[in-house]
This record gives structure tokens, C-alpha cells and sequence, in this order.
């Protein structure tokens, strides 16, 4: 989790901007993304709202042997009012990372598993908007799909944010996937999962 910031709890994403990466432009994945985490103090939407925030992440789909995802369960800190979701582990990128750099170094911190250096193909992007501890954020995620070796999940890596934002986590079948009436993040997870993109195998953690 890149800042102080998760992009997933809390979201509200419009399912207009949420698209299948073959026809959308996008960063290569090895090349540093531009990072514009400025806050337009003199750029207020005609709700009185501050712009929000502009934001680049990396989103992993880890699969393990029997072919379950890893999801996190998780919510807004400062509304717990609005109850919780189920988000894939993944975050912002940092200044002068790329997009595989990202992937790796948030799986790491979130679940202790260590990615290979290629990832295989982006296989969706999607924008989102939502707020998170009172700010509003515009996101653009980009999910990978990798294989895992084992289902452990460290959490010893974890920031005092993600502690207090992420609540458990859970390896879900496909038949949970499809029977579910939790709210899970992104939008046609199963779907997704269904379709015949090559998972590259992790190696071994040393």
C-alpha cells in the first residue's frame, strides 16, 4: 500500500470506465508511471469537493494450486458505517516505480509472497473514483494475474494503515465467487478469472 492511501475499500467505481485492457492505452509495464499526487487546492468541483487526487496502482489476481484468488476484506477507517469490501491485494505506485516494480513490492508487504520479475501481460485496467479518510481519489488500476506457490498470508509486513483498513483475508473458490452477495472489487472478478490468460507460475521464495 503505497502512502497513507489503499484504493480499494470504500470505492465507488463507475462500471462506464471499467474496461478490458486490449484496447486501452496504458504505461509499459516496466516503465517508470507518472505519479501526480497533488491535490488542486484551487480546482473545487461545484460541490465544494477538493479535485481529486490522481493515482496509478498495481493490482495483482494471486491464484493459488487449486485455483482460488486471494481477496482482502476491508473498509473505510474514518466511515465504518459503510460497511466493508473484498479487494485484491495490490496498491499506488510510488515515484519512479513501474508497474511490475509496484505489483511486487505491494504483494510483498500485503501477503509476504514474492512475485518473479515478469508478470505476464496486464489483463485489465479500470478507473475508479472514491474517497478514503475524508479524500477523494481518482484511480486508475491495472491488475495482473500471477500463480501462487503456497496459500500462506504474512501480514508482518503490513502498515499501520493497512492494519487498521484490512481485516482478514480469504482464498476464494470459483462456486464462492459466483454465490456470494458480498461486494467484491473489481467488478466481474468471476468473469475475469474464467477467461483463458496464461498464468505464469511464481518461483519458489528463497
Amino acid at each position: 500500500m503505497s502512502g497513507s492511501v489503499d484504493a480499494e475499500p470504500g470505492e465507488q467505481p463507475d462500471p462506464s470506465t471499467e474496461q478490458f485492457t486490449s484496447a486501452t492505452p496504458m504505461p509499459a509495464i516496466h516503465d517508470a508511471v507518472a505519479i501526480h499526487d497533488v491535490v488542486a487546492i484551487n480546482d473545487t468541483a461545484a460541490s465544494g469537493q477538493l479535485a481529486p487526487i490522481a493515482r496509478v496502482a498495481a493490482r495483482v489476481l494471486l491464484v493459488d494450486g487449486d485455483g482460488r484468488v486471494l481477496l482482502f476484506r476491508g473498509g473505510d477507517p474514518a466511515e465504518p458505517e459503510a460497511g466493508h469490501w473484498w479487494f485484491t491485494p495490490g496498491g499506488g505506485a510510488e515515484a519512479g516505480e513501474s508497474l511490475v516494480q509496484t505489483a511486487r513490492r505491494e504483494v510483498l508487504e500485503e501477503t509476504g509472497h514474492v512475485l518473479p520479475d515478469d508478470l505476464g501481460p496486464v489483463i485489465l485496467t479500470r478507473t475508479s473514483q472514491f474517497s478514503f479518510e475524508g479524500m477523494l481519489y481518482q484511480q486508475t488500476d491495472y491488475f495482473f494475474r500471477v500463480a501462487a506457490t503456497h496459500s500462506q498470508v504474512d501480514y508482518s509486513g503490513w502498515t499501520e494503515t493497512e492494519r487498521l483498513t484490512m481485516h482478514k483475508h480469504h482464498w476464494w473458490t470459483m462456486d464462492e465467487l459466483s454465490e456470494t452477495s458480498e461486494t467484491i472489487y473489481p467488478k466481474g472478478l468471476l468473469e475475469l478469472l474464467d477467461r483463458s490468460w496464461t498464468v505464469r507460475t511464481m518461483l519458489p521464495d528463497t
